[in-house]
């Protein structure tokens, strides 16, 4: 576990910090702040007079022994006023604390708290969770077992999860192994084995844990099925029947009718009515009286049968529902085993059938399947193997209420043996209708298992859609890019497709880092770049701003087969690649409206060009712009060669620009069309490497320079 460390200036160590604006280093004094690293630790200003703020991130530092006076590299360069001889404090890691130590912390940093972070600590721990937010997870340490903190209520979720090994019903002489999941002799609970040779130790007839076993808790089966209708109560002495044209459609919820004739009828507020379809008496719907006014008669409705819409109504006393009947049984208490789990799409019709191979397994009649990548998301689910012929849903999944938030234990496969799988949608959709979500089950995040597609469409998306299928696209491209960054990657590759159109954006599109050793690809038409613009029309800072800007992302990023212009103010960026990020960019059409069309800063942050080139369609003050530590590798990871084809004859102060140890590489790269304006400019140290290409390498009108130890090749 993350250990939590927590340095304040003291009286022996009456510590201070300094920050000028816009600077990446926090300067340290009289500090001890030896033999930790302090990298990823939060810097907080703790004026006497004030409320604590949040400075910023501290970058990767290892300092050894004692030092007086420290400087401290920032993640990202501080915005705010200059900070001269400040009280801090330094927090390290995640919020891990309990007893007094949480105490203290909660009420140091309560408003840093309510920013949906999460708690690690035992079930011991006194915790306050009155300064907890809503839907805040609990890790007990203890017992593996994750809660949520919601509405007052704090819910076990799961055990964080290892890969269990299903044993089915525990028996007596069996020993078992750490990880083994089995149910308890009375079936009403599963646990997990805590160690190995556990033998003879039965799991508790409770849901509960011992030394012995973990108790997993699991959702509740599907509710019972309502209880029978009571009777229908007697009439009063007044008309109680009555009838309506009014034209409305079966649902629930608030319904108004228009009483045909001029009597009063006797329903008071809270009379129970059903109104019924004289044409189709099996189409009604049934509530309670909300208000009444002969004829205007509102209807609060809570049961339907059938649907579509009538306007032969008629209305008739019924008593109130009966009380609902037991629950019904819980099937598999949620969890159910299945032989193997298919992560690619499979045709129902023929590819379930006895003698089939999925993942590895010659499947049998009656083996259990689970699908959960179809292409026709509403077919993902639990399904019986056939002899022959087309495979049939399981019965106890067979709605999709049902199949909503349950867990699947697979036992086989080469890929994904003793896996625990979890569905992902919530009720309320129709089975074969709505899109099923189905994956594998982690702590936090979604984890791939194949590559994964997003489809984005300026003009028919929706950015409250899935964004899994060109007919259900997201509108914008920086949904897209947040959804991916929620991902577990592993070794699998996102693709951000992007419908021809134009996508603009006051200050650009931010990219994220996500989970894995995958990359993000963004994807326009490589063929036409042009049919997909991407453009910025705002207030633009060049520290903070591009249309496509990464700032200390550690998930590679490939920006493909698009249009960048700009009509924005202030410093427009095309490319921005900051804090050690790394972005690739192949078939790209920098057109107008850039001072900076590519640009790097910042220690280990690279520009890659890929692919087979790029074009130049518009000026800018700088094409391409490498400084403080940082790179641009114009001829792409691999130093192969590639053509950037020049349109008409761009205007630039300087075309290729390195300074403050920079490094630009242009090896192999041949430029094809003209420009106006210095061919480079290589300053402070900084190289500009063209692998002797000469003078007049890059495009322009006027000699390139050096100055200040800059080196030109």
């Amino acid at each position: 576990m993350v250990e939590r460390f927590i340095y304040p200036p003291t009286a022996s160590h009456p510590a201070r910090v300094s920050i000028d604006t816009d600077a990446s280093t926090a300067v340290f004094t009289d500090a001890a702040l030896a033999n930790h690293d302090w990298a990823g630790a939060q810097l907080w200003i703790t004026p006497d007079d004030a409320a604590p703020y949040r400075v910023g991130t501290i970058a990767e530092v290892t300092p050894q022994g004692q030092y007086e006076n420290l400087e401290l590299p920032l993640f990202r360069p501080w915005p705010g006023a200059t900070i001269t001889d400040a009280k801090f404090e330094l927090i390290d890691g995640l919020a891990i604390a309990g007893g007094a130590t949480q105490a203290g912390i909660y009420a140091r940093f309560a408003s840093f708290l309510q920013q949906n972070m999460g708690l690690v600590g035992n079930s011991a721990d006194t915790i306050d969770f009155a300064l907890v937010p809503n839907n805040s997870l609990f890790i007990d340490d203890v017992t593996r077992v994750i809660y949520q903190w919601r509405d007052g209520v704090l819910e076990a979720a799961h055990v964080i999860g290892l890969l269990f090994t299903p044993k089915g019903a525990y028996a007596g002489g069996t020993p078992y192994a750490k990880n083994d999941l089995v149910t308890n002799a009375a079936g009403t609970g599963a646990f997990i084995s805590n160690h190995d040779t556990n033998t003879g130790n039965a799991p508790p007839s409770v849901g509960s844990s011992n030394t012995h076993w973990t108790y997993l808790p699991l959702p509740a089966g599907p509710a019972g099925a309502d209880g029978e209708d009571g009777q229908n109560g007697a009439p009063g002495a007044a008309v109680v029947t009555g009838a309506s044209a009014s034209s409305l459609a079966i649902g629930a919820g608030p319904k108004a009718f228009t009483i045909a004739d001029a009597t009063a009828r006797g329903w008071g507020l809270g009379t129970r009515l059903r109104s019924t379809s004289t044409a189709s008496p099996t189409h009604w719907m049934e509530g309670v009286v909300a208000s009444y006014a002969h004829p205007n008669l509102s209807l609060t409705i809570d049961k339907i049968n059938s649907s579509g819409t009538h306007a032969d109504w008629v209305l008739t006393l019924v008593g109130q529902p009966g009380a609902d009947g037991a629950a019904g049984v819980s099937g598999t208490s949620g969890l159910t085993r299945v032989r193997v789990v298919a992560t690619g799409n499979v045709a129902i019709a023929t590819g379930l059938e006895s003698g089939d191979t999925i993942d590895g397994v010659t499947l049998a009649t009656g083996d259990l399947v689970l699908l959960t990548a179809q292409s026709t998301m509403a077919q993902n689910g639990v399904y019986v193997v056939a002899a022959s012929g087309v495979a049939s849903r399981h019965a106890d999944f067979n709605t999709y209420d049902a199949l909503a938030g349950s867990y699947f234990s697979v036992m086989e496969g080469a890929a994904n043996p003793d896996t625990l799988w979890r569905c992902t949608s919530n009720r309320g959709g129709t089975i074969d209708v709505t899109a099923v979500a189905v994956s594998k089950f982690s702590a936090g995040r979604e984890l791939l298992t194949a590559d994964r597609n997003y489809y984005v469409n300026s003009g028919t998306g929706n950015d409250s859609s899935d964004g899994r299928t060109t007919g259900a696209p997201f509108a914008t491209i920086q949904k897209a890019i947040d959804t991916a960054a929620t991902l577990d990657l592993s070794i699998y590759n996102v693709t951000i497709q992007l419908a021809a159109g134009t996508y603009s954006t006051p200050t650009g599109n931010v990219l994220k880092s996500a989970v894995g050793a995958g990359k993000i690809i963004i994807v326009g038409d490589e063929t036409t770049p042009s049919n997909v613009v991407v453009t910025t029309s705002g207030a633009m800072v060049s520290t903070n701003h591009a249309n496509f800007f990464a700032r200390g992302v550690r998930t590679t990023y490939s920006i493909r087969g698009v249009r960048l212009k700009s009509t924005a103010s202030g410093s427009t960026v095309g490319l921005g690649v900051q804090g050690g990020s790394q972005v690739e960019y192949q078939n790209v059409d920098f057109n107008t409206g850039f001072a900076q069309q590519v640009r790097t800063v910042d220690p280990g942050s690279v520009a890659y060009g890929t692919g087979a080139g790029y074009t130049i369609s518009g000026p800018a003050g700088i094409h391409m712009n490498g400084s403080n530590l940082s790179s641009i590798q114009a001829n792409s990871e691999s130093n192969g060669s590639y053509t950037v084809t020049l349109i008409g004859t761009p205007a630039f102060t300087t075309f290729a620009n390195a300074s403050n140890l920079g490094y630009v590489s242009a090896i192999g790269v041949t430029y094809s069309g003209s420009a106006t304006g210095s061919r480079y400019s290589a300053a402070n140290n900084s190289v500009i490497n063209t692998g002797g290409g000469g003078e007049n390498y890059f495009p322009g009108n006027t000699a390139g320079t050096k100055s200040s130890g800059g080196i030109y090749n």
